[in-house]
């Protein structure tokens, strides 16, 4: 890294190539003696370490919060119990899949994950492991994904840390991860597109997964359909300007792929119930519209009202950082890092305009904070940007710059630790009271069974 003192960082901007670029920084701690400053290069060198630390404490919050009880709450993961629910009342893999297929439309995928899951667990007749522990786990590795776009997009290790940080501290991305909801598996699945559309090199193997795991990413949650969009469309606007591949090819991959979540999904069904004419679309549209809780009209303003009441500060600095990105760009049109600021800017103003028509306009989906949180990697990745480029490559002092983030983690890992729910957790529809009274009742019932078929091989 190049916060600690003068480095060379050699970094890839998609369609430009790899330039290694030496970059002066001056010392961050010129006042501290020899030995000290000497520690200080020494940690902000590891840049691994500082990656690994930020992921472990963002997995021990989350195990913390997990541990404390709340998940059950919500709609959504009503699903869970749903796929408990079939599993434990299917007799045979068949009929486990017959049920699975015609269960509903409702967020298809991850009532499949839930299923395996399930499934995995009944086997080892584990029932002590919590559940939220797995779905938690794509919230943290989130964090890494955003770090690796950062750096798939050409920015320095510093600002790619940076970015990773503020996405860790972020309580829109840590609240979801207690409970037993398709979001962050939605969001894992549409950056993981993301990630491979902005890659070094380009191959139609690549655009290939690429459109194949955007539309996983939209059958695990609807909502995250803008996202889901975003790989893909990065993955043909790189191939086009880079000339590596035909775009008629690339085309031909994105798409075909895309499509076959929907041709399985549909073929399922229609096996399953013998019906050759079932018809996916007519369920899709009749799913969207019995989503309407809430205002249409508030589809605009959702977003910022979201980030402020989950981050509060945060969300403020969250504006400046898009404010200076949009007044860098305009003052720098050309460029490596204009062209990867303007990149950022350009999706956020797709994805906020996709939710401001779809609701506000067209009346035709309500903007929720759980799909305003599909905006959350690239403001975080701008605020990397920003910082990076204002605080660190210029003469702003660089120790209060590191003491206002070690306090934002401090003070956003205080909200994490006392977020909690009015009965803390001893709701009667707490479906982690549910889980663990189903799979104790389901194990009993297994042991009963064995004891049967021994008791008759016997006989």
């Amino acid at each position: 890294m190049n916060w600690a003192g003068d480095g060379v960082g050699t970094r890839f901007v998609p369609g430009a190539g790899t330039c290694t670029k030496t970059v002066r920084t001056g010392g961050l701690f010129k006042h501290l003696p020899a030995r000290a400053e000497h520690i200080v290069h020494m940690i902000f060198k590891k840049d691994a370490l500082l990656l690994w630390f930020i992921l472990v404490v963002s997995a021990l919050l989350r195990m913390y919060s997990i541990n404390r009880g709340g998940w059950g709450f919500f709609v959504d993961e009503q699903r869970f119990l749903d796929a408990i629910n079939i599993v434990n009342s299917s007799i045979g893999s068949q009929e486990t899949l017959k049920n699975l297929f015609t269960y509903g439309i409702e967020h298809k995928l991850f009532l499949f994950i839930s299923a395996l899951y399930i499934k995995i667990y009944n086997i080892s007749q584990d029932v002590s492991f919590n559940p939220v522990y797995f779905f938690g786990l794509f919230s943290v590795l989130n964090i890494y994904l955003v770090y690796r776009i950062s750096l798939n997009f050409g920015s320095e290790k510093n600002e790619a840390l940076i970015s990773a940080l503020i996405f860790a501290c972020s309580s829109a991305n840590f609240y979801w991860s207690r409970h037993l909801v398709p979001y962050d598996i939605a969001l894992f699945l549409g950056l993981c597109s993301i990630l491979l559309a902005t890659s070094n090199s380009l191959s139609r193997c690549k655009a290939f997964f690429c459109g194949l795991i955007a539309s996983c990413c939209f059958f695990t949650y609807y909502g995250s359909w803008i996202i889901s969009s975003i790989g893909p469309l990065l993955f043909f606007y790189f191939s086009w300007k880079r000339q590596s591949l035909g775009l008629i090819a690339t085309s031909a991959c994105l798409a075909s792929s895309f499509l076959l979540p929907f041709v399985i999904m549909w073929g399922g069904v229609a096996y399953y119930t013998n019906n050759v004419h079932y018809n996916m679309i007519s369920d899709f549209i009749y799913f969207s519209k019995s989503i309407n809780q809430g205002e249409y009209a508030d589809g605009y303003f959702i977003p910022l009202q979201y980030f402020f009441a989950s981050d509060g500060p945060l969300s403020v600095f969250w504006l400046f950082s898009m404010s200076s990105t949009i007044y860098y760009i305009s003052t720098r049109i050309k460029g490596n890092k204009s062209q990867r600021a303007t990149i950022y800017l350009v999706i956020l103003l797709y994805i906020y305009s996709l939710l401001a028509i779809f609701s506000t306009i067209l009346h035709k989906q309500v903007a929720y904070g759980r799909t305003a949180r599909q905006l959350l990697p690239f403001i975080c990745l701008i605020s990397g940007f920003t910082i990076n480029h204002y605080f660190i490559k210029n003469k702003t002092p660089r120790l209060v710059l590191s003491i206002t983030l070690v306090g934002i983690s401090l003070f956003e890992s205080g909200c994490f630790i006392r977020l909690s729910f009015p009965d803390n957790g001893n709701s009667l529809y707490s479906i982690e009271k549910i889980w663990t009274k189903r799979q104790n009742i389901y194990c009993q019932e297994r042991k009963r069974i064995d004891i049967s078929v021994q008791r008759n091989t016997l006989l």
